[in-house]
């Protein structure tokens, strides 16, 4: 059991680390976000997925690792990190409990930042869709009257900036 707790404490520092780097892959993508830099949102974004490839190859492993060490301790409970302290030395419990309230934390922000990043994108393809909306009407064809309300042949497409903006 105690090489499986050395292997779950190694494990939980790479998720950590994994964790906080998306972190700041997410700030990276609200500065792209506010500047509507498409180009490096795209990067951003493809990088952001990389890390979350990661972190549920990760996450698979520990989940693994958890249920190892449940079995070895014979417990019939959820294998979570929490369960495991109970039934470890005092320095392996208080480290365990304080990896939990590490990634509890850090995990919140994360969903509070993705959250905004969220409502950023959402908002600037709103936009961008009621832009292109306007642009079409903008472009539909219109009658063309003459003196005395007589109506000119054909149709006439109005430019994009007419009077009547």
């Amino acid at each position: 059991m105690k090489k499986n707790l050395q292997s779950l404490l190694s494990l939980l520092q790479q998720q950590y680390k994994l964790y906080n780097d998306l972190y700041y892959v997410l700030d990276e993508e609200y500065e792209h976000l506010s500047n509507s830099d498409t180009d490096a949102i795209r990067k951003v974004v493809d990088t952001k997925y990389k890390f979350i490839d990661k972190i549920d190859e990760l996450e698979f492993k520990r989940v693994k690792l958890c249920e190892e060490i449940a079995k070895e301790l014979n417990l019939n409970e959820e294998a979570r990190l929490s369960v495991i302290a109970q039934y470890t030395d005092e320095d392996t419990a208080k480290t365990l409990l304080t990896w939990k309230g590490t990634f509890e934390a850090l995990l919140t922000n994360i969903k509070e930042k993705n959250d905004i990043n969220n409502m950023m994108a959402s908002a600037a393809l709103e936009s961008v869709e009621s832009t292109i909306d306007a642009m079409k009407d903008a472009l539909q064809t219109t009658d063309v009257y003459q003196n005395k309300g007589s109506k000119k042949s054909g149709d006439q497409v109005e430019h994009l900036l007419s009077k009547k903006v």
